[in-house]
């Protein structure tokens, strides 16, 4: 009898010991996700077509008509996004009309265009160059004899930090010149990004 317990006691301590035994600890399972990263449409993408007009009070307080008209262009060579992506660049028709509907400025802007009309030491990096792509071209104010637009510069994906604007001027002999607007001055980046 004295048997029974110890036997009892050593048969469950086995029974303890096996059962321990069978439980190995869990294992975490890590699941990594297939991603591929999506391959580029082979049709290149294009901004919408835009067209806007303005009335601005200009040479000797005359009113002029200043139209604009954006649209993708067939003919421009594309640019692309940092997927490989490509788009259609933008060329933008701007037309300023006399107070007798005579046309006194009809030119059609690409960013090239643009580019090569900055100084040498405002040029803008390769990259941009062949990346970026004509966003808009928008009125910003008259000054003196002079019409000022802003000409938007941008990467495809729209980073708003990385967006150049081009201080456009069409003077009231029709000629025109591109220079950087000066990146210090309050004023002319309040007028650009349209706050009061």
């Amino acid at each position: 009898m004295k048997r029974l317990p110890i036997l009892m006691l050593a048969a469950l301590a086995t029974m303890l010991m096996t059962a321990c035994k069978d439980k190995e600890p869990e294992k975490k399972k890590i699941v990594i996700a297939d991603y591929e990263i999506p391959k580029p449409n082979p049709i290149p993408e294009a901004m919408g077509s835009t067209s806007d007009g303005q009335h601005v009070e200009w040479v000797e307080g005359r009113v002029y008509n200043v139209k604009l008209m954006r649209w993708a262009a067939d003919s421009l060579p594309r640019v692309a996004d940092k997927n490989g992506q490509t788009y259609k660049d933008n060329a933008v028709k701007m037309t300023i009309v006399r107070p007798d509907n005579s046309v006194f400025f009809n030119h059609t802007f690409t960013k090239e265009a643009l580019i090569q009309k900055l100084d040498d030491n405002k040029k803008l990096d390769d990259d941009y160059r062949k990346n970026a792509m004509l966003y808009e071209i928008r009125f910003v104010e008259r000054e003196g004899l002079n019409l000022i637009f802003a000409a938007t510069l941008n990467y495809p994906e729209d980073y708003p930090d990385e967006a150049v604007d081009l201080r456009l001027s069409i003077s009231s002999q029709g000629k025109w010149t591109v220079d950087r607007f000066p990146d210090n001055m309050r004023d002319d980046q309040r007028v650009l990004n349209n706050e009061p």
